[in-house]
């Protein structure tokens, strides 16, 4: 009887421990899919010119172990930007793989001064990954340097005629 009760007790033991297993440890034989995005020659300081293309490039790799399918490309960008990926979709990213992303992004032409949070998201069947890009819009001297430019011109001029007509005695 004291030998039944044991084994019946070492039973119910083994029964709780299985069914209290977390869910990691029932999925880890079913491998890992890991999908990772980066910005390639990660910079502080990332220029962008408005109306015209500013090309980045991303690296999207696998460090899962299973493949990943069906990768697409999206973006949150502030109103009036454009971003176009190239390539737009990737079938499939095998384990330990990586591909470089093209990303053209173009700030509408009447974009003022200042930095900008670009949202890129790589989306699969399987898994979801998000990169932040902080760029800065520096808007074009334009006209206003060289107004300034001619400006100095005019005024070192007029010094130096002055100096000469009145500075001899």
């Amino acid at each position: 009887m004291k030998k039944g009760l044991i084994i019946c007790g070492f039973l119910l033991l083994i029964a709780c421990l299985v069914t209290t297993l977390p869910p990691q440890q029932a999925n880890a034989q079913e491998g890992k899919k890991s999908l990772d995005l980066q910005l390639s020659a990660r910079t502080y300081y990332n220029q962008v010119t408005p109306g015209k293309d500013n090309i980045f490039f991303f690296e999207v790799r696998n460090n899962g172990t299973l493949p990943i399918t069906n990768i697409v490309f999206s973006s949150y960008q502030p109103e009036g930007w454009v971003i176009d990926f190239n390539p737009g979709k990737i079938d499939q990213l095998s384990p330990g793989s990586s591909q470089t992303l093209d990303a053209n992004v173009k700030p509408g032409d009447k974009t003022t001064r200042g930095q900008y949070r670009v949202t890129v998201i790589a989306t699969a069947a399987e898994t979801r990954t998000v990169s932040d890009m902080w760029l800065t819009v520096e808007t074009p001297r334009g006209v206003w340097l060289w107004v300034g430019v001619i400006l100095a011109v005019v005024v070192i001029a007029a010094f130096i005629v002055i100096f000469m007509r009145y500075g001899r005695h």
